[in-house]
């Protein structure tokens, strides 16, 4: 056994530490958090000790999803397809980041510009969420809300992938040599949403509804689109993994600087917590092949904070 773990475990550091995207997204990671933590106030020991036991904790949690599954052989990195496929994603990508920004500064009185179609759909959808909210107790603040984006991050990139001939991301899967490694995560974010917040139908159904939006949908398009399209087009899979993770943390901006009014260090100091636990999400994803196991941590992160 010991020897096995070190067998799979051998390649792992070397292709993390000796990639110079991940050198410089983890210095950004450990000496970010320490000045924006510096600057909200915190202890120079609070604020190194948050910094590196962030670090060290995602990057053992990669570890372990990594020597508990496949060897790198029996991992497959599709071909490499059109580059018009590559461009069609990219465009869709920073369009898709545009009607985001659009919509949260028309959604707070920034604006007044609509984007036609879409507007009109997610107002309707706004109105019967609230209406179902007022209604039930269960259904307030919940993912429910959110759904019309499955257009944006699931329907439009799967006509994309169809339109170019390429296969669908694996949403499914059960075979124990490929969720093995990401079930013990699994287990974990479970309890922690058992003691956080308890089983109970109200919370239970704000599962189902944050499972759907935004687990599945954030996971399928930056997971399941995105990083597999950069792992085939860059052929780096950390790489890929870093270039996905700064794409999610961007996404996130707009709603952190207009919806939350938040300011550049308090911004700073959500997105690098982000950008890694994406990057931890993307890491599993790339070694399971299978999407659900992070849609179901995506959402209960969500839900219990971490």
């Amino acid at each position: 056994m010991g020897l096995q773990v070190a067998s799979r475990s051998h390649g792992f550091w070397p292709m993390l530490f000796g990639n110079a995207y991940f050198i410089t997204f983890s210095l950004v990671f450990v000496f970010g958090k320490l000045a924006t933590n510096l600057v909200l106030g915190a202890s120079w020991f609070n604020a190194i000790r948050s910094g590196l036991l962030g670090f060290v904790f995602y990057v053992l949690a990669c570890y372990v999803v990594h020597i508990l599954s496949k060897p790198e052989s029996d991992l497959l990195i599709e071909d490499t397809r059109s580059s018009s496929e590559f461009y069609s994603i990219a465009v869709w990508t920073l369009f898709l980041l545009f009607i985001l920004t659009i919509q949260v500064m028309n959604s707070h009185d920034v604006i007044t510009m609509e984007i036609p179609i879409w507007s009109r759909i997610n107002s309707i959808w706004q109105r019967i969420v609230a209406n179902l909210a007022g209604n039930s107790d269960y259904l307030e603040g919940t993912g429910l809300v959110g759904w019309p984006y499955l257009l944006l991050y699931v329907a439009v990139p799967v006509v994309i992938l169809w339109k170019s001939g390429s296969k669908l991301p694996q949403l499914f899967g059960f075979d124990l040599k490929r969720i093995g490694a990401a079930l013990p995560f699994v287990a974990v974010y479970v309890l922690a949403f058992i003691f956080s917040k308890g089983i109970t139908a109200a919370n239970l159904l704000n599962f189902m509804f944050v499972l759907i939006w935004p687990g599945l949908g954030e996971e399928f398009f930056f997971r399941g689109v995105i990083q597999r399209q950069l792992v085939k087009t860059i052929g780096n899979p950390v790489t890929a993994i870093v270039l996905t993770s700064f794409i999610f943390a961007v996404s996130h901006i707009p709603i952190y600087i207009i919806g939350y009014s938040y300011s550049p260090v308090r911004l700073g100091s959500a997105l690098l917590p982000i950008m890694f636990t994406s990057f931890f999400w993307g890491y599993g994803y790339y070694r399971t092949g299978v999407l659900w196991p992070w849609v179901v941590i995506h959402a209960l992160s969500n839900l219990v904070g971490f």
